[in-house]
């Protein structure tokens, strides 16, 4: 059964959830965004794996938005002799940057540019942190490096350089041939893995654009880089992923909590949604029900305020899909009855020149004295909603937009419902159409307040300066 939860739950399809049956069912335990990893599968798989997705959601009524993920300018291994090479601690082995092993115990790597990037020195580390290398000689496309921490190597494992600046374009050739075929299947998220700076995002904003698309692009925080200029890429995205799985390679995994936290806290106050993402719940790969240590991981994550949950492996490949959706869902829930308020409404900079943000909190304190359970925002491009969202309100955010795209795009913001409505309407209708709209949704009572932001008659468009305090 599906709870309502004003923490966003992410969902990514996969091997294991690409059967309409399966959709249906995650539909039905509550996944509200369906992400597709654009590292794994083909184009022609994931155009069968989009048009299923929406086949399901227009049979059930149930808006879901899409999201895909760009591979970015990952390192990996190339092929490897035997598919896998067990390294030991003291073994000495070489790196090949041009991709090719002409010798057993060579590795290919598939970035050209390796061993011009490299020095004496620097660490390397493979599959997710568990091998790491250091570099001990370079000659030519030859990179001789001494084994620190042994383990398996095999076929097509992440290689992730720590402090390493590289010099790969941020979009690959790749990522392009992707950006095109995701504006033309019309997903609602684009999301850039690798970011280093705001002009990774402003590249790929400028590529959307010049297509006609108008995706909101999410910035993965995977780089200490992107962890030093979070103030400049916030200025320029429409929303981050914690990526905590290469970003807990690329820093030091004690850090990683911390800058967790800080990132929330960043993007709560600019207002732009957050995702945390990777090994939410990585037991249930396998396992019927996550540790109590993935659980209290989740619950921490929406306690301190973030917008979305994403599962990544867990409904992609697992044994547990569908449970993982719901048992994710109660602990945000959950969680969700221990949020304060005043911990949000304290903690916002705001801007008091904006007349806009200063009626989002006046709202959502109204709403806390009042107990309204209802704060209905009619908007255009999300603005005001996704305003009223950061201070999260205990009662529900309804935005009501005739955009299409507005409304899909609300769906990774926190606690926000969208509902569609004529905003042509003269004032007076506007505003008995939302409580029209509200009435037939069964959200509110006779007798109930509610609270209604809008634009004054005779403002310019698209500026919120009203608050009215309606009772049913």
């Amino acid at each position: 059964m599906k709870t309502n939860c004003a923490t966003k739950i992410i969902a990514t399809l996969g091997p294991a959830t690409s059967t309409e049956k399966t959709i249906r069912d995650l539909l039905r335990a509550g996944v509200d965004i369906f992400r597709l990893n654009f590292s794994h599968g083909d184009l022609p798989w994931h155009d069968a794996l989009l048009k299923r997705i929406k086949k399901v959601s227009s049979k059930l009524r149930v808006p879901v938005a899409t999201m895909m993920d760009l591979p970015g300018p990952k390192i990996r291994i190339g092929e490897v002799r035997g598919d896998r090479i067990e390294l030991k601690r003291g073994d000495r082995v070489i790196l090949k940057s041009d991709g090719r092993s002409t010798n057993d115990g060579e590795i290919p790597v598939n970035y050209r540019n390796l061993h011009r990037n490299l020095k004496k020195g620097d660490a390397i580390f493979i599959n997710d942190g568990a091998v790491k290398l250091t570099v001990r000689r370079i000659t030519g496309a030859r990179i001789t490096c001494l084994v620190n921490v042994g383990g398996a190597i095999s076929s097509h494992k992440g290689v992730n350089l720590p402090g390493v600046d590289l010099s790969t374009p941020s979009l690959t050739k790749y990522d392009r041939q992707c950006v095109r075929f995701g504006i033309r299947g019309k997903f609602d998220f684009i999301a850039m893995s690798f970011v280093r700076k705001a002009n990774d995002i402003k590249s790929l904003k400028r590529l959307v654009k010049s297509l006609g698309g108008n995706q909101f692009v999410i910035a993965k925080i995977e780089k200490r880089e992107a962890v030093d200029r979070i103030d400049d890429i916030l200025r320029q995205t429409d929303g981050i992923m914690v990526a905590r799985g290469d970003l807990g390679v690329e820093i030091p995994i004690e850090e990683v909590p911390g800058i967790q936290k800080r990132l929330i806290a960043d993007c709560i106050n600019a207002g732009v949604p957050v995702i945390t993402a990777t090994q939410v719940l990585d037991s249930m790969v396998h396992n019927p029900r996550p540790t109590r240590a993935e659980a209290a991981d989740a619950a921490n994550a929406v306690l301190d305020g973030t917008d979305a949950l994403m599962l990544s492996q867990e409904t992609a490949i697992g044994d547990y899909p569908v449970e993982a959706v719901r048992i994710l869902r109660a602990i945000a829930f959950e969680s969700e009855k221990k949020l304060q308020f005043k911990s949000f409404i304290g903690s916002k900079k705001g801007n008091i020149s904006d007349i806009a943000d200063c009626v989002a909190r006046s709202v959502c304190e109204t709403a806390e004295v009042l107990g309204v359970n209802i704060i209905a925002a009619p908007t255009r491009s999300g603005h005001t909603a996704r305003l009223i969202s950061r201070y999260r309100p205990s009662a529900k955010i309804v935005a009501l937009s005739e955009n299409y795209s507005t409304r899909k795009h609300l769906s990774l913001s926190w606690g926000v419902r969208s509902m569609e409505i004529n905003q042509k309407l003269p004032f007076d209708r506007l505003i008995l159409e939302i409580r029209k709209k509200l009435a037939e949704e069964r959200m509110v009572k006779p007798g109930e307040k509610i609270i209604i932001t809008a634009g004054s008659p005779g403002s310019e468009a698209g500026k919120t300066n009203l608050m009215m305090v309606e009772m049913i």
